[in-house]
C-alpha cells in the first residue's frame, strides 16, 4: 500500500511534529476531529438508559446521559457489566414467563428490557381509585423491577403490550444503530490500515480503538432494548391498590437509591413486611398478622426510624420523613392501609402466597439470608441440610421472603430487583475480564513513540495496573469460589458483620486502588489528546487507498 504525505514544511526527516494544517495530508485536525467524533459515538450514542424518575426536566434527564457518557469514557467496563447484567434479567424474565405461560401473547426479549428499564409503573394519581384510602404519599410514582414484573404476571394483571408499542415510543432505530456501527467500523479499518502500512498510531486512536470495542459490545447488548422511553405503562384497576400495598411493604422504597457505587448496597432500611407474620385460616383464607419477637429479628441500626401501632396492635416501622410546610400527612394511618390492603392480596393471589415461608431457626438465619441473596451460593459454601430442614416445623406462622419489586426509579446500575439467575463468579469476572481487555488495547501501544521518557512510562503503568486490578479482582473472585472461609469473609464485611479491623482493612484497600485506578484511567484519557502537541512525523501519513474511497471522518 502506497502513502501519501506532502507539505512543504514538514520534513519527512524529522521524527517528531507539532501541530499541522490541512489540506494538503492529515492535519492534526484530521485526527483530532474523527476521533472524537467517534469516541462520541461510543460514549453517547450507543447509551440506553432506563425511564427517568417522574416529573423530571429537561435538565434532569440530560444529567444521567452525562454520567454515563463519563463513565463510558473513563470506564467502558462499567457500561458492559450493568448493559450485561440487564440482559440476563430480561432473558431470566422472558423465559419465566414463557416457560410458566404468564401471559396470552409473546413476550419477546424487548418486553424484558421493557421491564428492565423501568416500563411497568403504578402511580398514585393515576392508578388507585379515588375512593380507596392512600397508603402511600412518598413517591407519587411506584416503579416496578424486573422481580415486580414476574409477580405481577404470576398474579395475571401484567397488560398486553405489543412490541410495535414499544418499538414506537423509542427515540431510535436498528437503522441509527447500524449507522454508528458503520462510523465505528470505518474507524477501526482505517487502523488497521496504517497498521498495514507500517504508518504510527497516535494515543489518541489507540484510546479510541479501545472505546469502540466497547461501543460494539454494548450495542450488542442492548440491541433489542428501547432508548430514551420517558413515559411508563401506568397499571390502573380496582386490583392495583392490594398488590401495590404489598410491593412496597416488601422493598426498601426511597425517593433516592441507596447504591452509591456499583455493587455497594447501604441498607437503609428493613422492608416493613419484615417486621410481621402472618396465619392463613385454611377453611376461609381469613389472613391474621402478629409482630416477629423483637429477640426473633436483628435490632434496627436505622436512625431516624419510627413504630407506629396500629388499630389493630401490628406495629410496622417506617423511615421518618421531615414533614412538608403546611401539609399533615398520617402515616398511622397510612401504614394501616398498606397492612390492610397487603393482607388483601396475599389472601387473594396464590402466587404471593408462595412468598410466605415458615420462620427460620434463629442459628440458621444468618445462613438463610445469605442463601435468599445469593441462591447460587458456591457448593463449599453450603449446608449440608437445605432450606427446609432449617424452617421451625411447631410454629404455625409464616415469614415473608423480601424482595425488592418496586423502586422509586429503575437504576441503570445492577441491583437487587434485577431477575438473576448467573453465578456470582462469572458476573464478578465479567466485570474484571473486560477491565483487562480493555487494558490491553492501551498496552499494545507500549512500544509507541511519546514525547517524553515519563509519559511513556505513566501510560505503560497506568495500562499494566488497569489489567493487574482486573487479574487481581478475578482472581479473588475465583477464590472465594473455592474457598468457604474467604466466601464467608466477604459475606461479613459486605452486611456489617465483619471485625472493625478488618472492614477498615478492606476499605482502605479499595479505597487507594479505586483512587490509583480512577486516576490511571484519567491518565490515558489525558495523554492521549495532550501527545497531539508532538507526533511523529509519518503520523500525518494516509494510506494512498483511502483517499478515493467516500467517507465521514
Amino acid at each position: 500500500m502506497g502513502t501519501s504525505l506532502f507539505n512543504a514544511t514538514i520534513s519527512v526527516n524529522s521524527t517528531r511534529t507539532g501541530w499541522v494544517n490541512e489540506p494538503n495530508i492529515r492535519g492534526s485536525w484530521g485526527i483530532l476531529l474523527p476521533c472524537i467524533s467517534t469516541l462520541l459515538v461510543c460514549s453517547w450514542s450507543v447509551m440506553h438508559l432506563n425511564l427517568p424518575a417522574k416529573s423530571s426536566s429537561n435538565t434532569e434527564k440530560l444529567f444521567p446521559y452525562l454520567y454515563w457518557c463519563c463513565i463510558g469514557i473513563f470506564g467502558p467496563e462499567l457500561a458492559i457489566w450493568a448493559a450485561w447484567r440487564q440482559l440476563l434479567s430480561a432473558k431470566a424474565l422472558k423465559r419465566e414467563i414463557e416457560e410458566a405461560r404468564l401471559t396470552s401473547y409473546d413476550f419477546s426479549l424487548a418486553h424484558g428490557f421493557y421491564a428492565v428499564m423501568g416500563g411497568y409503573a403504578f402511580d398514585c394519581n393515576k392508578s388507585f381509585e379515588v375512593e380507596s384510602q392512600t397508603f402511600w404519599s412518598k413517591t407519587q410514582r411506584i416503579t416496578l423491577t424486573p422481580k415486580g414484573v414476574l409477580l405481577l404476571a404470576s398474579c395475571g394483571h401484567l397488560p398486553e403490550i405489543t412490541a410495535q408499542d414499544i418499538a414506537d415510543k423509542s427515540k431510535v432505530d436498528e437503522l441509527g444503530k447500524l449507522v454508528a456501527c458503520l462510523q465505528a467500523g470505518w474507524f477501526t479499518i482505517q487502523i488497521i490500515s496504517r497498521l498495514a502500512c507500517s504508518l504510527p498510531i497516535t494515543l489518541l486512536e489507540v484510546t479510541v480503538v479501545g472505546h469502540v470495542v466497547c461501543a460494539l459490545v454494548l450495542y450488542a447488548l442492548w440491541w433489542h432494548k428501547p432508548r430514551r422511553i420517558e413515559e411508563p405503562n401506568v397499571l390502573t384497576g380496582s386490583w392495583t391498590a392490594p398488590l401495590a400495598a404489598f410491593m412496597v411493604m416488601s422493598s426498601r422504597v426511597e425517593e433516592v437509591t441507596s447504591s452509591a457505587l456499583p455493587g455497594f448496597q447501604v441498607e437503609l432500611q428493613q422492608p416493613e413486611i419484615t417486621t410481621l407474620k402472618f396465619r392463613i385460616e385454611s377453611e376461609d383464607g381469613t389472613v391474621h398478622v402478629k409482630n416477629r419477637g423483637y429477640s426473633e429479628r436483628e435490632p434496627d441500626k436505622v436512625d431516624h426510624i419510627v413504630q407506629v401501632r396500629t388499630k389493630t396492635g401490628i406495629s410496622l416501622l417506617y423511615e421518618e420523613e421531615v414533614a412538608r410546610e403546611n401539609t399533615y400527612v398520617d402515616w398511622k394511618e397510612q401504614a394501616e392501609a398498606r397492612l390492610r390492603l397487603a393482607c388483601s392480596a396475599i389472601q387473594q393471589y396464590p402466587a404471593i402466597r408462595t412468598l410466605l415461608r415458615r420462620p427460620v431457626c434463629e442459628t440458621d438465619r444468618k445462613y438463610a439470608s445469605a442463601l435468599a441473596a445469593y441462591p447460587e451460593m458456591p457448593k463449599r459454601c453450603r449446608k449440608e441440610r437445605d432450606r427446609e430442614a432449617m424452617l421451625q416445623n411447631i410454629s404455625p406462622w409464616l415469614e415473608c421472603d423480601t424482595q425488592n419489586l418496586v423502586s422509586h426509579t429503575a437504576s441503570d446500575w445492577p441491583h437487587d430487583g434485577l431477575v438473576r439467575t448467573t453465578g456470582g463468579l462469572i458476573m464478578g469476572t465479567v466485570l474484571w475480564v473486560a477491565s483487562i481487555i480493555f487494558s490491553a488495547v492501551h498496552i499494545a501501544a507500549w512500544h509507541a513513540s511519546f514525547p517524553s521518557e515519563a509519559e511513556a512510562w505513566l501510560w505503560r503503568f497506568s495500562s499494566m495496573f488497569i489489567g493487574f486490578s482486573g487479574l487481581l479482582w478475578a482472581f479473588l473472585h475465583v477464590l472465594a469460589e473455592v474457598s468457604a472461609r474467604l466466601w464467608w469473609t466477604w459475606y461479613d464485611v459486605m452486611i456489617g458483620e465483619a471485625s472493625q479491623i478488618l472492614t477498615m482493612a478492606i476499605t482502605a484497600l479499595c479505597s487507594m486502588c479505586g483512587i490509583v485506578y480512577l486516576l490511571a484511567r484519567a491518565f490515558l484519557v489525558v495523554e492521549a489528546f495532550v501527545e497531539l502537541r508532538s507526533l511523529p512525523t509519518m503520523a500525518y501519513a494516509i494510506p494512498q487507498w483511502s483517499v478515493s474511497i467516500p467517507h465521514v471522518g
